[in-house]
Order: structure tokens, then C-alpha cells, then sequence
């Protein structure tokens, strides 16, 4: 039986093969090998492996790590063979690592830190947030611009102010204008001109029919 590992010294974290190869000249039915209780409590499994290479020929490999801060000794361990009427014991041989301290011993510097792992700048989130904005604005001026359409349709059309007083002066102003009393001396049409200027003020003004009533019906109306 070969006990053999893949290193002769050890430092914290360190993993290493520890494996063992058996070499028979009889047949066996069975095998148990040692399981991870059988190891010091400084190492830990990671994996184990077993390969049965021939009827009188079996191996099995243990990944294993380290976990310590001084020499790593595996005692023999237990390899039980299982024929059909017998069991044979075998042990291992021990195997002793030297703990290799990665810090020079007296050397107190401090160590610069390694650069934090840098990761992959993921662009689609802002990529997505463009598009989303860009929609947003688009939809925003689109209802907007048909808001303002809107108001401009709806906007009531203001009619220009007509101030029945300023019409009053200017149709006196017309008539003083237009009727010439020195030459033709009618004054008959003249006060009737007034007369009518004054009810189409009184009716613009109150909205009475002053236009077509007689004297006495416009002063009940005023």
C-alpha cells in the first residue's frame, strides 16, 4: 500500500492531494477507506475520488485544505479490505507537511492591499432609463402641444367693445355737420335727426324697442 501527497509543506488555505493506492494478490470484495473523521481537525475535505483500477488494485485521492499555523502530521489511518469469509486491516504511512509561513519571520511591513475587483460596468439599465425618459418626453410634448390646441379652439371669440355714448356723440357730430340751419332753416328735421340719435342710443344702451315707441312709452320704459 502507497501513501503518497502532491507537496512536502503547507501555509493557511493551502490545498493538497493526499491519496492511497493498494496493491493486492488476492481479491477482495469490499474496501473502506478512511473517512474525513479520520483526519487532524486542521484540514478540511474539499473532495474525494476513488478509482478501482483492476480486480486486485484500488485507489482513492482526498483533496484536502489547510487550515493551521504549524507542521501538519496525518497519522496512519485504518484501510479495512472485506474478502467473502475474512477482513484485513491495513494502515497507512503517516505523513508529515512543513508549515510554510508566507510572512518573513521579523518582517513587520505592512503589505499594500490588492486593488478591489472591478466589475463589468452594466450599461442596459441606463440605456433602458434613456429610452423610458425619452418616451416620456415625447408623450408629454405631444399632449401638450395638443392642450394648446385645444385652448386656441376653445378661446371664445372677444367681439370689439361698442360704447353707445361714444356712437351718440359721433352721430351729433354728424348731424351738426351735415344739416347747414343758416341756409335752409329746417329745423323740423334737425330735432327729428337728434330725436332718432338719442332713442338709438336709449335702445343700444337698455336694449327697449326706442326706435318704435312714442314719447310716453320710452319714458315708461326709462
Amino acid at each position: 500500500m502507497q501513501t503518497r501527497v502532491n507537496t512536502d509543506s503547507v501555509s493557511v488555505g493551502d490545498a493538497f492531494i493526499y491519496s492511497i493506492t493498494l496493491q493486492l494478490d488476492q481479491e477482495y470484495e469490499t474496501i473502506q477507506f478512511p473517512d474525513t473523521s479520520a483526519f487532524p481537525p486542521s484540514v478540511e475535505l474539499i473532495e474525494r475520488k476513488q478509482f478501482r483500477l483492476s480486480e486486485f488494485s484500488d485507489s482513492i485521492s482526498y483533496k484536502l485544505q489547510y487550515f493551521d499555523n504549524e507542521d501538519l502530521f496525518i497519522p496512519p489511518l485504518s484501510v479495512t479490505l472485506f474478502a467473502e469469509t475474512d477482513s484485513i486491516t491495513l494502515q497507512t504511512d503517516p505523513v508529515s507537511l512543513f508549515f510554510k509561513n508566507v510572512v518573513a519571520e521579523g518582517d513587520t511591513t505592512l503589505k499594500p492591499m490588492q486593488p478591489n475587483f472591478t466589475f463589468t460596468r452594466v450599461w442596459w439599465p441606463w440605456v433602458l432609463a434613456a429610452v423610458l425618459l425619452g418616451g416620456f418626453l415625447y408623450w408629454w410634448f405631444k399632449l401638450r402641444k395638443k392642450e394648446e390646441q385645444t385652448e386656441a379652439e376653445q378661446a371664445p371669440e372677444i367681439k370689439p367693445f361698442h360704447n353707445p355714448l361714444v356712437a351718440l356723440e359721433d352721430e351729433l357730430e354728424k348731424i351738426k355737420r351735415e344739416s347747414d340751419l343758416a341756409v335752409t332753416k329746417d329745423f323740423k328735421v334737425f330735432y327729428s335727426d337728434i330725436g332718432d340719435a338719442l332713442r338709438t342710443y336709449f335702445e343700444e344702451l337698455y336694449g327697449i324697442p326706442a326706435l318704435e315707441s312714442t314719447s310716453s312709452e320710452l319714458l315708461r320704459y326709462l
